[in-house]
């Protein structure tokens, strides 16, 4: 007979690691299911935690007692306030991590959390009695019970992944989908969307001409995120600030009808910005564009600020028009992944479901996205 639990929570990304973590603070006996357990709290994109908005929202879940600020602190390359103020509410401070090591170090406390049982399957229905969830069923293991569960599967739900005219059936670059859950909502009667994400490319840092690049070093010894960390000791690694001109706007334009554009790009000409990280002009000569380390040793940077989905020779184009890139090369391309996303209106605001009493969404899953 399967071991009842108290929660339990679907996938295992930056929203499922911190319901876990609270149920867990709260006595609870929380199972969380993932399709990869190599893949907790992995950084798919880029690994910048924090802005206008951001900082202030990890602020928050630290208050709380989550984890993410902590980690976030743990493993941070870079780490820069926007001003000078000592008050949160003036800052929008930014970190850089370490993509790896903020994964591991995830997995590693919530493998030696109390409360907290990892397992490894992917979900394909829920149970129910009358109106309330009981359980879940799992591709491989059977069926799991639970009084309540969270379902924050990201981007995995019914996940296509694209590429300029490559498109195949992904959560992520190159992980697998959760189709059958997405099926399971619409019999339910819930009402879904879709939604895209992109992914800027990631670029050998020997290719870069360091000389026509403006350095942005870190805050060495600013505090980070979390009231329960103290400043960061390891040595803290630059950013790099450069430019994209109109010449790359054009290159943009040209390939905007393939299968897959550059997302929001119809809109990058005149005042209005273009969404979602796209490349942003706003009528101004040229847009920003900054080159972020991914970790201590790793020669990839992450060219913050051309998130694309085109062919690889387009983005080559494109991103050795941005100044200093002249002789890029490109180790991994940008890509973008669109998925189901449960509309939110569906939701009271402890984000349960109106209909099935116990059923939680958290995360992408109900359309937010960042960290």
């Amino acid at each position: 007979m399967k071991k009842k639990y108290d929660i339990m929570v679907v996938g295992a990304g930056h929203a499922g690691c911190e319901a876990a973590c609270a149920a867990a603070k709260m006595g609870c006996e929380v199972l969380l299911i993932t399709l990869n357990l190599d893949s907790i709290a992995i950084l798919s994109g880029s690994s910048l935690f924090g802005g206008p908005g951001g900082a202030q929202l990890l602020w928050e879940i630290d208050a709380l007692g989550g984890q993410t600020a902590i980690r976030a602190d743990e493993t941070s390359l870079y780490h820069r306030k926007s001003s000078n103020s000592d008050s949160y509410n003036d800052r929008a401070a930014v970190a850089v991590v370490n993509k790896r090591e903020y994964h591991l170090k995830t997995k590693y406390f919530l493998e030696n959390q109390k409360n907290i049982f990892l397992k490894q399957d992917m979900v394909t229905g829920l149970i129910l009695e009358k109106d309330h969830v009981i359980g879940i069923r799992t591709k491989f293991s059977g069926d799991f019970f639970a009084g309540n569960v969270v379902i924050a599967g990201g981007t995995f739900l019914r996940g296509t992944t694209s590429m300029g005219p490559a498109l195949f059936s992904a959560g992520r670059n190159g992980e697998i989908s959760s189709n059958e859950l997405s099926s399971e909502l619409l019999k339910l009667g819930f009402k879904l969307g879709r939604h895209k994400v992109k992914s800027a490319p990631l670029i050998d840092s020997n290719t870069i001409n360091k000389k026509k690049v403006d350095i942005q070093e870190s805050d060495n010894g600013t505090s980070g995120f979390s009231v329960w960390s103290k400043p960061c000791q390891k040595k803290q690694l630059n950013c790099y600030i450069t430019r994209a001109g109109y010449r790359a706007a054009d290159l943009v334009l040209k390939n905007k009808n393939s299968p897959a554009d550059a997302l929001g790009l119809e809109k990058f000409l005149g005042d209005y910005p273009a969404t979602e990280g796209a490349v942003r002009f706003d009528g101004k000569p040229d847009c920003t564009v900054v080159i972020q380390p991914v970790g201590q040793h790793a020669v990839e940077v992450f060219v913050c600020g051309l998130s694309m989905d085109m062919s690889e020779d387009a983005q080559l184009e494109i991103v050795r028009e941005v100044e200093g890139l002249e002789k890029a090369e490109i180790m991994r391309p940008g890509y973008a992944v669109e998925y189901d996303f449960v509309v939110p209106a569906q939701l009271k605001p402890t984000l349960e479901t109106k209909t099935i009493d116990g059923l939680f969404m958290a995360g992408q899953v109900i359309g937010t996205t960042g960290y």
